[in-house]
């Protein structure tokens, strides 16, 4: 797994606020939060 895989993964549980994971990875936290969307989005396509 990757950093962003095990960040995405706690963010989402909310074991870590998407500050925190953009603070990680030096990106804006609207780009954590916007990847995020994106990711349960693809998660639901795919669940069908």
């Amino acid at each position: 797994m990757t950093p962003s895989v095990i960040d995405s993964a706690k963010v989402s549980k909310g074991d870590k606020t998407a500050a925190d994971a953009a603070r990680l990875f030096k990106i804006h936290p609207a780009t954590v939060s916007r990847l995020l969307a994106r990711s349960s989005t693809a998660k639901t396509a795919y669940a069908k």
